[in-house]
């Protein structure tokens, strides 16, 4: 832990490592290439000689096993919670129970999210990807007026298969609603709809080469859209929808 402790205090130690990662270097080398001053890279070196990272050869440094495998194990860690602190606005919204995929299983997904500036990003994000797809799938909890219209517009069109999972108190609301009756009414007439009877920990909506993840805040406004293409992941999101569809009723 102390180690750990004096990798993560500094921006100029874990440097310092890579750079030796390099090879044999001097403290002059290493200022240059870390961009430090000469107090900083000296007392760095010297505090890593002592844990055994590192050899002095009379002025010469180099990394030892040790060292090496503190530098690779400290770059792991450090990109593990750069990945979970990006996923946050997702994974620090749903119980672990309900989401058992791990921040490196989305690595490589692309995270949207409202901002003052752009309210609606989460929302625009789905209607433009659910554009380009030719079968959507989707678990939801709220409905945006453009989103529906869209819906509607391409089932209209014949040129997607839609499917619709909504809890029952969006359909209530729905229902009785003045302002989205007319447009639930007709999203009911023009894809298949399903009524869940209960709640969802995350909204999902599978595409065809894609699956995204949204998250609501407590007024049910979209806060955040997570997108993965990776193959795993769609499995996983696949069956996770089918479990809810087929607790579901038709309505």
């Amino acid at each position: 832990m102390e180690g750990l402790r004096f990798l993560a205090r500094s921006e100029t130690r874990p440097a310092v490592l890579q750079a030796l990662e390099e090879g044999a270097t001097t403290r002059r080398e290493l200022r240059e290439r870390v961009d430090a001053s000469r107090s900083t890279v000296s007392r760095s070196l010297d505090r890593m000689v002592e844990f055994g990272w590192v050899l002095d050869g009379n002025g010469s440094y180099r990394l030892t096993p040790l060292g090496r495998h503190a530098a690779a194990t400290f770059a792991e860690a450090r990109e593990s919670f750069e990945t979970a602190a990006r996923l946050a606005p997702l994974l620090g919204r749903v119980p672990a129970g309900a989401f058992d995929l791990s921040p490196a299983d989305l690595a490589d997904a692309e995270v949207t999210t409202a901002t003052a500036m752009e309210p609606l990003a989460p929302i625009e994000r789905v209607t433009e990807i659910r554009a380009d797809s030719e079968t959507v799938r989707e678990l939801s909890s709220v409905v945006a007026r453009n989103s529906a219209e869209q819906v509607v517009a391409r089932a209209d069109a014949g040129d997607t298969d839609h499917e619709l999972v909504l809890t029952a108190d969006l359909v209530a609301s729905l229902t009785d609603s003045s302002d989205y009756g007319d447009a639930f009414e007709a999203t009911r007439d023009a894809v298949d709809v399903y009524v869940y009877d209960g709640e969802f920990p995350f909204l999902l909506t599978l595409l065809d080469d894609r699956v995204a993840f949204g998250v609501v805040s407590a007024d049910d406004t979209p806060e955040a859209l997570v997108e993965s293409t990776d193959p795993e992941v769609y499995a996983w999101a696949e069956s996770t929808y089918r479990d809810y569809r087929e607790a579901a009723d038709p309505l």
